[in-house]
């Protein structure tokens, strides 16, 4: 049976929403909140939520907030054995929102840089080919290029941002589901992606490198690469207000992926991905309320539509 291995971080989460537009150099009034988040974290919440068994690597710190991520991670039944404990202050990653969208984000994870080889190497005595494994740019370059090297399963990887993005460059043609937003293929490809033309010049790009399925949102499109085709796929539960947009592409991967974990179409898997990133949007933390019964609620709600808008010949 397969199995699903997530390697990444696990922070808490400080979120700041300003109450009116924010003014710079000043005091702000915000409604401030606490949660647990990483990208790593997200991922495996999200399993969890969906009825998955997960196991997790990552790096705790010594501190009280760690004590509450392995509580937490534990309750919900994730799989951290595998995971460390190191002499450091825990992950941490702040967040400012203005009254729409994230204002500036910014993270202390120097802790995951404790990742050792010897982790990767342990954990691969139980990675299988037909596992799936979440791989976060959180990592150094240097320890993705090497689990790409020395552990088996199919790799799943989230760029996360603009500036690490660039750390999957040399893995880009053996990775299984890869997902951008139009910053971080921005990023990687050195052009706009508010051009269509470059979306599919990238997706090309990234098809004849060996990708094998690529997700990248634009607004509100989810384009993806997979077999030579470029889809493209709309719905109609577009959020003018979102919460907090933090995450949501976190739960629009892993959703996909549970759904190609589940051998589903990839047209059924962006419908599951794109409703697990709506619901995510109505939250203040960084993963929403999902559950398979709203999943199937919302992708009603939404009217998901698309196909395949081009194909490239050999």
């Amino acid at each position: 049976m397969s199995k699903i291995y997530v390697i990444g971080g696990a922070n808490i989460d400080l979120y700041a929403k300003s109450v009116k537009q924010i003014i710079l150099k000043d005091s702000n009034i915000a409604d401030i909140s606490f949660s647990f988040g990483g990208v790593g974290r997200n991922i495996v919440e999200n399993l969890t939520n969906l009825g998955e068994d997960v196991t997790f690597l990552t790096c705790f710190g010594n501190d009280s907030f760690a004590d509450l991520l392995k509580a937490d991670l534990l309750k919900r039944g994730v799989d951290i054995s595998f995971s460390r404990t190191y002499d450091a202050h825990s992950s941490i990653y702040l967040a400012l929102l203005d009254k729409e969208d994230m204002f500036v984000g910014m993270n202390d994870m120097k802790i995951m840089n404790n990742l050792s080889k010897e982790d990767i190497d342990e954990l691969g005595k139980a990675v299988n080919d037909d596992d799936f494994v979440f791989v976060d740019t959180n990592l150094s370059e240097e320890m993705i290029l090497y689990i790409f090297d020395n552990l088996k399963g199919h790799k799943i990887s989230d760029a996360i941002s603009a500036n690490k993005v660039n750390k999957l460059k040399k893995v880009l043609g053996r990775i299984d589901i890869l997902k951008l937003n139009a910053l971080e293929a921005s990023a990687l490809s050195g052009k706009d992606m508010k051009s269509e033309s470059n979306v599919l010049a990238l997706l090309r790009l990234l098809m004849t490198l060996g990708t094998k399925e690529i997700l990248i949102t634009v607004a509100d499109s989810v384009y993806l690469g997979y077999q030579k085709k470029v889809y493209c796929f709309k719905h109609n539960a577009y959020r003018p207000n979102p919460v907090n947009v933090t995450g949501a592409g976190d739960a629009l991967l892993s959703a996909y992926a549970f759904s190609r974990f589940h051998e589903a179409s990839i047209e059924a898997s962006v419908a599951v991905g794109m409703a697990a990133a709506v619901l995510t949007v109505d939250s203040i933390g960084a993963v929403g309320d999902i559950s398979k019964e709203k999943l199937k609620d919302e992708m009603n709600r939404m009217k998901v539509q698309g196909g395949v808008i081009y194909e490239y010949q050999d």
